[in-house]
């Protein structure tokens, strides 16, 4: 139901108080929203996956593991953050991370065709896309900074302030 797909992301704070209604059905007709449970693969690490997609509400994790099996986690993503290997604009989009849901989470679903179209006919959502972005950069270089310049205990500091939401 394309309202429905609409209306989900009027709530998501990267379409909030945009006109995009109309465009949506027109430039991502294709376009999913569908809600998943703790622990749910969204796509995994290696898989080919054209897509880009959007946290609707709740939470999901990217994570990437090492040949030898040793992970991490890169993002912890909520409401109006978009993921997805496509976001990197290449061709044929490898995942270079696995996208796993926390906790339960609705998830929008579009092909990476149709959200470039959407984007070269909404300029306020790529100057929020921009600025999502921007903080995503960010932070990383944040989480790199405190782990190549801080101590152990400063380090674990942030980490519990990151999960907390005040990183």
């Amino acid at each position: 139901d394309r309202r429905g797909v609409a209306d989900d992301l009027a709530r998501c704070s990267l379409f909030e108080g945009l006109s995009v209604q109309e465009d949506l059905g027109r430039y991502c007709p294709t376009a999913t929203t569908r809600c998943f449970q703790d622990k749910d693969t969204i796509y995994s690490q290696g898989e080919l996956c054209p897509d880009l997609f959007c946290v609707v509400a709740g939470q999901v994790k990217l994570a990437r593991v090492s040949s030898e099996g040793d992970g991490f986690t890169t993002a912890l993503l909520t409401g109006g953050e978009l993921f997805g290997p496509a976001l990197s604009g290449s061709p044929g989009p490898e995942a270079q991370e696995t996208a796993t849901v926390r906790r339960g989470a609705t998830v929008w679903r579009v092909p990476a065709r149709e959200f470039n179209a959407l984007l070269l006919h909404q300029p306020p959502l790529c100057l929020r896309l921009v600025g999502t972005l921007a903080r995503r950069q960010q932070q990383l270089e944040r989480r790199l900074a405190c782990l190549a310049l801080k101590r152990t205990e400063a380090r674990l500091a942030e980490t519990f302030r990151e999960l907390s939401g005040g990183f």
